[in-house]
């Protein structure tokens, strides 16, 4: 009982500092128009978080430090909510299916794990990009226009975010 313990201790702690990990990569950015879209860092966290501990630990490391960036930039902070659970379920994605698919590869397992996450992320949040557009008034047509430049600077986060967060998954676990 007691290891049980531990290990559960040892994968909050470890959750907390992939959640400062997201936070801190989400900054690394390039920012786009006035919108805030931006080309970062911070998804290649989340899908390690994954990756690394798990769906519920790596998706809560997720989502808690995407919402906490969220909440320090004007532009983000009343979307904090919906990125929680967005950013949680691409981090839950990659763990669950890491742990649960049986492929043997390594490689082949973390890429179709990390791939799933960020798909999962990306038609989220076209899903919330769309329904914003549509709650500011804008007809179906103008939003779908609308959705271009996010799905094009999504799918580039989500193309860095697999590119990085695999090898750092790969790498050698005993230095």
């Amino acid at each position: 009982m007691e290891r049980k313990i531990n290990m559960r201790l040892q994968k909050l702690i470890f959750a907390a500092l992939f959640a400062a990990l997201v936070f801190v990569m989400s900054g690394a950015r390039a920012t786009f128009g006035a919108d805030g879209t931006a080309i970062h860092l911070g998804n290649s966290m989340c899908i390690l978080a994954g990756l690394m501990l798990g769906g519920v630990y790596g998706g809560a490391a997720a989502g808690i430090g995407s919402m906490l960036y969220d909440f320090t930039n004007p532009l983000y902070i009343a979307s904090a909510p919906i990125t929680l659970v967005n950013k949680f379920m691409m981090g839950f994605v990659a763990g669950i299916l890491n742990t649960k698919l049986k492929i043997k590869n390594a490689l082949i397992r973390a890429l179709t794990a990390a791939i799933a996450g960020q798909t999962t992320y990306i038609l989220l949040y076209m899903a919330k990009t769309f329904a914003d557009n549509i709650l500011i008034g804008n007809d179906p047509k103008t939003a779908f226009v609308m959705l271009g430049a996010k799905a094009v600077t999504s799918v580039i986060n989500g193309i860095i975010a697999v590119s990085v967060s695999v090898p750092l998954y790969l790498m050698p676990k005993k230095v």
